[in-house]
C-alpha cells in the first residue's frame, strides 16, 4: 500500500495524541498534545529533506508516495534486532520504543 506523506504525519500526529499523551504526568500530557501536531510536520520536513536516499532504497517514489509495506517490515526488523529504544524528549522526560509501537503507528496511517 503506498500512503502520501501527508499520511504519514497525521498518522504521527493521531499517535502521537492517543498513544503518548496518555503516558506522560502532568502538564506534560498539555505540551506533549500541543507538539503532536508539530512533530508531524517535522517528521514531514526530514522526509522531504532525505527523498533522494527514500528514492534510492525503494521505500519513496518519485511521485513522492511512500510504500508502507515496505517501510514496516524494515522498521520492525530493526527495532527487533536492536530491541526497546528509550528517546529523552526535552520536558517530557524519557519514552521508550519497542516494536509494538511500529504496529500501532501502522495502524493510524492506514485507517
Amino acid at each position: 500500500m503506498k500512503v502520501t506523506v501527508a499520511q504519514i504525519s497525521e498518522g504521527l500526529a493521531r499517535y502521537i495524541d492517543n498513544e503518548l499523551v496518555p503516558k506522560v504526568p502532568g502538564v506534560r500530557k498539555w505540551l506533549l498534545g500541543a507538539a503532536g501536531a508539530y512533530v508531524g510536520k517535522a517528521m514531514a520536513d526530514k522526509v522531504e529533506e532525505n527523498r533522494k536516499t527514500l528514492e534510492s532504497v525503494g521505500i519513496m517514489s518519485e511521485d513522492g508516495m511512500i510504500d508502507i509495506d515496505q517501510l514496516i517490515p524494515r522498521l520492525k526488523a530493526t527495532a527487533a534486532s536492536s530491541g526497546p529504544v528509550t528517546e529523552h524528549i526535552a520536558m517530557l522526560g524519557d519514552i521508550t520504543f519497542d516494536s509494538s509501537d511500529i504496529d500501532r503507528l501502522h495502524s493510524y496511517i492506514v485507517g
